[in-house]
Order: structure tokens, then C-alpha cells, then sequence
């Protein structure tokens, strides 16, 4: 008897999912086993197979279905975002699309533009060197430009900032912070009468005219100036009045004020005694600077140019009358006692001294030659003793 049965190639869920039972070939005493499976054709209703290389197949591995298998998983994930695009994806700080820029506020790495990212905010930060952002370098810690008066020392081009307390102190930090002091090649009125910088102690650096700049920003040369007060003829000796010259010079704050004589004459002597040679060579000068004469001689022979015309205190005065009691080559006129203010200690009515005329106005020429040839800055009248008349003071020495 010929019996049929169901060949069960289906596992429970194909069968759910539409897979049938076929009918196997019932089993014949005698089986062709080549003609049975000749045709190729795979029953009504079976699932595609694939054959790995070892003839074995696998349900549901045909190529149609592992394409769409892979779509389906690409559809998923999709693309990832770019910076630039407008939207701010994963990883994105920021994202303004064409907007993005290295001085914008979203960068072009979409990311904020912040102080030490070493890309600089434009109108908010002055600079952005990243890391190297220092508070004594170009760029400060707070992203703005290193400059003078912010507080902090740029070095090497700073010698100093105190922010809001620069200032003209003399000794501190000035207004383009630098300290205040001889040598730096500005001068600093009150404390320095001239600063040529590194020409100081040269002789090189001044103006024309004027004496060159000390070590210790005074002017290189020997003072001679016109006294700022009066005396009379009593000054309480010769003596008295080198002291006054000297309190003078000191109070105007002249180096060396302790060698300060007056440019008088006595019994005793006058200037041809006390004035003495120079070893460094310096000019006489006024206290303005300019020179008058290259040493003593030249000033005996041609005199202070075109007058000692300024003060200790820097005002400056023509056509005044001076104590002097000197002859034009700087001898004592007379050394008779009552011709000399009874030797500079007597403002009596009835004596008198010698006195010389300090300088002629600009724009007298007539006048000034023979103010020159006369030499009268030295000798030019007799004056009365009692009455009050200027002084020379010389550095002597």
C-alpha cells in the first residue's frame, strides 16, 4: 500500500508566516534517484534556499533580502551633521552657518568665541593668543592689548606701570612708564636742569649754545648769575657777601653751591685771586645753560657775552647796576677804603665803590659795542653806598 505523508520542512513561525506542507513522494521499492531531482524545481510553495559551500542551504539568506536588510539599517542611522550647516548638532557649541568666523561669536570650529581660544572677538577683544595670554606680555590674561597704564609691566617695553597713579613724580612712574630719573633723557623740572640721555657726562646732547648735561643732569659748566636780591654798599665785608652768594646758589639748588664767591674787589684782592682753573674744562655758563665764556681768561678778555642777564632764580633782567669795585681787567679799581664802602661793611651817604652795568636791551647795537669795548659789565660808575645795587656770583672753583 502506497502511503502518503507530509514532509515537515517548516519550522512553527514560517508555518505562521504563509510556509506549507507539500506532499512528499511516496517511497517506491524501486527509487531513479537521478530522475527525482533532474527537473530542479522546488516544490509548490517552498522557501527560496541558498547553498554555502558545503551544500547547505539556509532559509531566507536569498540576495533580495539582505539588500533591504541594509537599507533599512542605513535609513536609521543617516548623515552626520557638518559645522556650518546652520544647526547645532552633538559635539557643537554654537552653529550660525555663514556667519561662523575666527571673530565671531560662534568660531569656525562651532564653538564660542571666548578669551583664550586664540581666536579674537571682534569688538570685544583686543587680541587672543590662547595659552600665551599673560598679564606682563602683549597679550593680557583678559584678552585685551598690554599698554601703559593698565597696572601690568610689559616688558621689555615697560620699565613700569602704576596704572592711574602715573604720573610727573620724580623718582616714580611717569606717563609713558618709564621711572622718573636722571639719565632717562627727559627733563624733569625742579629736580634736573637738562638730561641728554646716554650723552649725559659727553659734553655731547645739548643745544647749540648751551652747556652739555652732567652725570647728574646739571648743566656741565660754572655758574655765574645776577643776584635776585639787593644790598647796599654794607654786606658785611667781602666775606658776607661770598656767604650770600652761597645761600643764594643753595636755595636755587646749584651743585656745588658751597664755591660760590662774589665778583668783588678789595684791599685784599678780587676774582683774579679766587677764581680758579678748571681741570675738567668747563664753560661759564649762566643758569639758563648758555655758555658765556670757554674759561676765566676768555671771560676777562671779552666778557659774559652778551651779559649776565639771568638770576639764581631763572628771571631774567637788563640794565642793572652791580656792586664790583673791578677795574676792566678784573683788578681792584680802588683799594682805598672809602672808595670800596669802607671795604663792602659801610652803607654811609658819603662813601662810594665802583659798579658795573650786567647787560644792554636787545636792539641797542650802538649801545652794546660800547658796553662790549669798555668791558663795562665789570666797571661802568661810581654808585652811592647807601643806596641798593645787584651782586655777581661766580662758581669759583
Amino acid at each position: 500500500m502506497t502511503m502518503t505523508r507530509i514532509h515537515r520542512t517548516c519550522s512553527l513561525a514560517l508555518l505562521l508566516a504563509g510556509c506549507k506542507a507539500y506532499p512528499v513522494v511516496p517511497e517506491m521499492e524501486e527509487t531513479d534517484a537521478s530522475s527525482s531531482s533532474s527537473d530542479g524545481d522546488a516544490p509548490p510553495g517552498a522557501i527560496p534556499t541558498s547553498t554555502d559551500g558545503d551544500g547547505a542551504s539556509e532559509p531566507g539568506t536569498s540576495g533580495e533580502g539582505s539588500s533591504q536588510a541594509s537599507t533599512s539599517a542605513d535609513a536609521s542611522t543617516g548623515p552626520t551633521g557638518t559645522c556650518g550647516d546652520g544647526v547645532q548638532d552633538p559635539g557643537e557649541g554654537c552653529d550660525a552657518g555663514a556667519d561662523n568666523g575666527p571673530y565671531a561669536a560662534c568660531t569656525d570650529l562651532c564653538q564660542h568665541n571666548v578669551c583664550g581660544d586664540g581666536r579674537v572677538l571682534a569688538g570685544v577683544e583686543g587680541c587672543d593668543e590662547g595659552p600665551a595670554n599673560v598679564d606682563d606680555g602683549y597679550c593680557r590674561s583678559d584678552c585685551q592689548l598690554g599698554v601703559c597704564g593698565d597696572g601690568f609691566v610689559f616688558a621689555p617695553v615697560e620699565a613700569c606701570d602704576a596704572g592711574e597713579a602715573n604720573g610727573p613724580v620724580y623718582g616714580q612712574c611717569d606717563e609713558q612708564c618709564s621711572i622718573n630719573r636722571c639719565g632717562d633723557g627727559e627733563l624733569d623740572e625742579g629736580f634736573e636742569e637738562c638730561d641728554a640721555g646716554e650723552y649725559n657726562g659727553t659734553k655731547r646732547g645739548g643745544e647749540v649754545g648751551l652747556a652739555g648735561c652732567d652725570l647728574d643732569c646739571g648743566f656741565a659748566g660754572r655758574r655765574i648769575f645776577l643776584s635776585s636780591q639787593k644790598f647796599t654798599g654794607d654786606m658785611g665785608t667781602r666775606a658776607g657777601a661770598d656767604l650770600a652768594c652761597q645761600t643764594m646758589a643753595n636755595e636755587a639748588a646749584f651743585p656745588r653751591w658751597d664755591r660760590f664767591r662774589a665778583l668783588l674787589a678789595d684791599s685784599d684782592g678780587g676774582p683774579n685771586d679766587f677764581v680758579l682753573p678748571d681741570p675738567e674744562g668747563r664753560p661759564f655758563i649762566l643758569p639758563t645753560g648758555l655758555i658765556l665764556a670757554a674759561d676765566y681768561p676768555a671771560l676777562l678778555q671779552s666778557g659774559p657775552g652778551a651779559g649776565v642777564t639771568t638770576t639764581e632764580l631763572g628771571e631774567t633782567l637788563y640794565k642793572q647796576q652791580v656792586w664790583t669795585n673791578l677795574d676792566p681787567f678784573g683788578d681792584a679799581y680802588l683799594v682805598d677804603p672809602a672808595s670800596t664802602c669802607a671795604e663792602w661793611s659801610s652803607a654811609a651817604d658819603a662813601k662810594s665803590a665802583r659798579g658795573g652795568y650786567n647787560a644792554i636791551p636787545p636792539g641797542d647795537a650802538a649801545a652794546l659795542a660800547e658796553w662790549k669795548s669798555k668791558k663795562q659789565w665789570f666797571s661802568y660808575a661810581n654808585l652811592n653806598c647807601v643806596k641798593s645795587y645787584r651782586i655777581y656770583c661766580i662758581e669759583a672753583s
